[in-house]
């Protein structure tokens, strides 16, 4: 687009401008076109076909410049879709790489490394410096110096004396300690946070479901309303212009 603008305003060049964005046009807007059309075909009716009709409308009416607005509306807003689904799989990549794995339980006055998933309810664990709470519990014997900025946010660590709760995946800063086990791995706090990250990240957003679910009223009320602008003002121009403005509508 700035391409183009550039060759139309400051070398008055409007034929090189029209063909720079007629070819953003037809590179840009055929994969929308493609997926929307497969997706009609795979019976998934989304918002997206708005765009799709005024992509190809753009392309039989030559009005390339519009079309390059609406590709770059679409597949904008689709590129920011992907940099929040890219991040969202960071983060939870993050949160499971550093997931507490490991458990030192004391038994008859020994210590044996398990894993999080064989600690039960009521077990005693020996919590070292350094190490991530395995799951959630309380101080058994000692006190406690915890980090959870990890998990609330607080920059600074907290004091645990007896009876104190313990969230999993929090970290030891000061002296080892014991604790007493409340919950099993997968009912504890870490969990519950990792299982929330992938819910959220596997699910569509509320307003795009919205839009989904009105799309088979939407888009046939637009098409209507378009049509009914080019018959009143006998312009393609004012069909396309219909279509546009109801591309970013949903």
């Amino acid at each position: 687009m700035t391409a183009g603008g550039v060759s139309m305003l400051a070398f008055g060049r409007d034929d090189i401008a029209r063909w720079i964005w007629y070819g953003t046009l037809v590179v840009g807007g055929a994969p929308v076109v493609v997926k929307t059309v497969i997706g009609m075909l795979e019976g998934r009716f989304a918002a997206d076909i708005v765009a799709m009709l005024a992509i190809v409308t753009a392309i039989l009416t030559d009005e390339a410049f519009a079309g390059v607005v609406i590709v770059l509306m679409q597949t904008g807003g689709e590129a920011i879709d992907g940099y929040g689904f890219r991040r969202a799989s960071s983060s939870l990549e993050e949160l499971i790489a550093r997931a507490p794995r490991l458990a030192r339980r004391k038994k008859n006055e020994t210590l044996e490394e398990v894993k999080v998933e064989d600690v039960g309810v009521g077990d005693t664990l020996v919590v070292r410096p350094g190490d991530l709470v395995p799951v959630d519990g309380s101080v058994k014997a000692g006190t406690a110096q915890i980090d959870e900025s990890a998990l609330t946010g607080e920059p600074l660590p907290r004091a645990k004396g007896e009876g104190d709760q313990l969230l999993s995946g929090s970290v030891n800063v000061g002296s080892a300690f014991e604790m007493r086990a409340n919950r099993i791995s997968g009912e504890s706090q870490y969990s519950r946070i990792v299982e929330l990250v992938k819910k959220a990240q596997t699910e569509r957003p509320p307003i795009q479901r919205l839009a989904d679910k009105y799309a088979i009223w939407f888009t046939p009320i637009t098409a209507g309303i378009a049509i009914f602008s080019l018959l009143i003002t006998r312009s393609v121009d004012a069909f396309l212009a219909v279509l546009v403005v109801a591309t970013r509508v949903p």
